[in-house]
C-alpha cells in the first residue's frame, strides 16, 4: 500500500495535503515488517469543529514498485556479519496494507472510520475516550486568563469554546472571574 494523506473539513475542502514524498521506507525490525512511515506535525486551525484524515493511494502508484531490503542483508546486518551483495527486492504496490495512525495531542480527537475498501485493513492506536489531563486543564485556564488580561476577548471565548468541547470543567468560571477582575481594574 503506497499512501497519500489528506486532511479535510466536513465539506471536503482540503486543509492539508501530504504526498508520498513525506513517507520513508524503514527496514523490518523486531515485530515490525517492511513499512513506509511518516511523522507529521499538524496543528488544526481554529474554527473547525471536525477534521477528517483520508489515507489513500493513487491508481498511478499501483503501476510502480517499492524496493525493500533483501532478507539476507537484513539478517546479516542484525547479526553483525559480512554484508552480502544482495540487491533490494522490488515489491509491486497494491490496494492492501495496514494503516496505523498514532495521534498525540491534548485529547480532543474523535475517530470515526469512514468508508474503507474491503481489502484495506486499519488499526487505530488512538483512543476515542476523552481523558482530560491536568496539564491540559491548567493550560486552558491560564491561557483564558492571559487572553482576558490582554483584552483579547475573542481569543478567550474561542479558548473557552475549545475547553467546553473537551469537557474541561471549570473553564466557564475561570473566564467569568477573569472578566470580573478585568472590569474591576
Amino acid at each position: 500500500f503506497y499512501p497519500h494523506v489528506m486532511i479535510t473539513d466536513r465539506n471536503g475542502a482540503v486543509i492539508e495535503n501530504y504526498d508520498d514524498s513525506v513517507f520513508e521506507y524503514r527496514k523490518p525490525r523486531l515485530n515490525l515488517g517492511n513499512r513506509l512511515v511518516a511523522e507529521l506535525d499538524f496543528y488544526p486551525p481554529q474554527g473547525y469543529k471536525n477534521l477528517y484524515v483520508v489515507v489513500y493511494t493513487k491508481a498511478a502508484d499501483l503501476q510502480d514498485v517499492t524496493y525493500v531490503a533483501h532478507p539476507g542483508r537484513v539478517d546479516a546486518e542484525a547479526r553483525g556479519n559480512y554484508m552480502p551483495e544482495l540487491k533490494d527486492i522490488a515489491v509491486p504496490r497494491s490496494l492492501t496494507g495496514t494503516v496505523e495512525l498514532d495521534v498525540a495531542g491534548p485529547g480532543f480527537f474523535n475517530f470515526t472510520r469512514l468508508e474503507t475498501p474491503t481489502n484495506v485493513t486499519s488499526s487505530d492506536q488512538a483512543k476515542t475516550d476523552v481523558v482530560v489531563q491536568p496539564d491540559t486543564k491548567a493550560y486552558y485556564f491560564s491561557t483564558i486568563e492571559k487572553a482576558v488580561a490582554a483584552n483579547d476577548i475573542p481569543k478567550a471565548l474561542s479558548l473557552l469554546d475549545e475547553a467546553k468541547a473537551l469537557g474541561i470543567e471549570g473553564a466557564q468560571e475561570v473566564f467569568v472571574k477573569a472578566v470580573n477582575r478585568k472590569s474591576a481594574q
